[in-house]
């Protein structure tokens, strides 16, 4: 079941990010200050009430970002990044926004394979965008219009 959250998720949600998305992953508080804009919104996937999966999206006027998309390791390749995406589109089309654009590392095959799934194509390359411990990677910008 999809579900919007609210801000007494937001340690739930960065312990998730945390485990998935390591050292790119928000911080609460930085997650808490999301709860604070009007045009951001959190949504999990639940099963019997456990959060297994997030993801964030900001709508602004036309246009929408998605964020952190993130899934517990024991539900990955069940379908809920993909029911988790369907949702977000859904959901920034009837707010009003044409296009919804992400970010996501070149080397993440598996998430580029999603968004592409759920109709995102490439449309820019942007150098060293993710900083790690080790070094920089680079990222894809993807976009679909809706």
């Amino acid at each position: 079941m999809i579900k919007v959250l609210d801000e007494s998720y937001a340690s739930d949600i960065a312990r998730l990010e945390g485990s998935c998305l390591g050292e790119q992953a928000w911080t609460e508080s930085c997650i808490r200050q999301e709860f604070l804009n009007t045009f951001s919104t959190y949504v999990a996937y639940c099963i019997e009430d456990n959060v297994v999966a997030t993801a964030g999206v900001r709508v602004i006027g036309d246009c929408a970002e998605i964020n952190n998309v993130a899934v517990d390791a024991r539900y990955r390749r069940q379908g809920i990044a993909f029911a988790l995406m369907r949702w977000l589109v859904d959901y920034c089309r009837q707010c009003g926004a044409g296009i919804i654009s992400l970010e996501v590392d070149v080397s993440n095959i598996a998430a580029i394979a999603l968004y592409v799934k759920t109709g995102f194509a490439i449309t820019a390359l942007r150098k060293n965008f993710y900083s790690h411990s080790d070094g920089h990677s680079d990222a894809y910008t993807m976009q679909l219009t809706l």
